[in-house]
């Protein structure tokens, strides 16, 4: 059960969020985006695609305050959103709905990451770390699996049931699928570690 308490947060950031999702801006942006989309570009779009957020918390505005773990960290998509939107948004769109994560999981590729933690700043959310390599030589390439996708379905319809609870009179709700990432260098340097990738010293 989500506490009143973590549901009135998410609501009072639901509506900021529906509200701007609603505004002409965004629909217009949409309609832009769409143009761009189908080889009838009326203008060229911009996209700010990460943000320092750390950097960025001026006045506590990016502070989450839920307590449900898995609702601290949509609150906190909420509000990274809403900060992007009102300070620095480009041509970003805004779904016009909640977009709840299903509860999809992968097994990974058989490889653990083995680091080193150099530099802590906790006020920050700032570490530094240096990666030793897992991925060293043609032998540690058999150690590369198949990733294993599984979803809980029951995780999921509950997770729905209480996005209809918390937000289902602000906006609609809908499951998010699950998105891959093929950034290989973010992956790769992990693995075998930054200076491994620039040289290979033999």
């Amino acid at each position: 059960m989500i506490t009143d308490n973590d549901k009135s947060i998410l609501r009072k950031v639901g509506e900021q969020y529906a509200e701007a999702a609603a505004s002409p801006r965004n629909r217009e942006n949409i309609r832009l985006w769409k143009c761009l989309n189908r080889g009838k570009m009326e203008r060229p779009m911009v996209n700010i695609d990460q943000f320092p957020y750390h950097e960025l918390n001026e006045g506590g505005v990016l502070d989450c305050l839920v307590s449900d773990p898995f609702w601290r960290g949509y609150e906190q998509r909420i509000r990274r959103e809403l900060y992007k939107w009102n300070n620095c948004p480009g041509d970003m769109v805004l779904d016009p709905f909640f977009k709840i994560p299903m509860a999809i999981n992968d097994s990974g590729y058989g490889l653990s990451r083995r680091e080193e933690l150099l530099l802590s700043d906790a006020k920050n959310d700032v570490v530094s770390h240096k990666y030793n390599a897992v991925l060293d030589n043609d032998a540690d390439i058999e150690n590369i699996k198949d990733m294993v996708i599984t979803h809980d379905e029951a995780e999921t319809s509950r997770r729905i049931g209480q996005a209809v609870d918390i937000f289902g009179d602000i906006a609609p709700v809908r499951a998010g699928g699950y998105m891959f990432h093929l950034g290989l260098w973010d992956e790769i340097t992990c693995l075998m570690g930054v200076e491994n990738c620039y040289i290979r010293a033999r």
